[in-house]
């Protein structure tokens, strides 16, 4: 995906509004305006000497429901058996 910071103009209003609430180069700054921009479904990162890099639209994680195949029942079920195979626990 394009690091939207080197276009602009394809940077929609909101977020280059956020953007421009940029104060000073610190990493204090730059995690502020990560988690507003989060809000808004973008993130970016950011390098060591606090510029950022890397605008992008974020990737959404379907949240796990109980009915789901996702694999948390089964990591607390192999958590729940010994070695042998016989269940332990409550």
């Amino acid at each position: 995906m394009k690091d939207l910071f080197s276009t602009p103009e394809l940077i929609p209003s909101e977020i280059m509004a956020i953007l421009n609430t940029f104060e000073d180069e610190t990493y204090s700054e730059c995690e502020r305006v990560k988690l507003e921009i989060e809000q808004h479904g973008y993130t970016f990162d950011y390098y060591l000497d606090a510029q950022p890099y890397n605008l992008r639209k974020a990737k959404t994680k379907k949240p796990c429901n109980i009915s789901d195949d996702c694999g948390a029942f089964k990591a607390v079920e192999a958590e729940l058996l010994s070695p042998n195979g016989i269940k332990i626990g409550w």
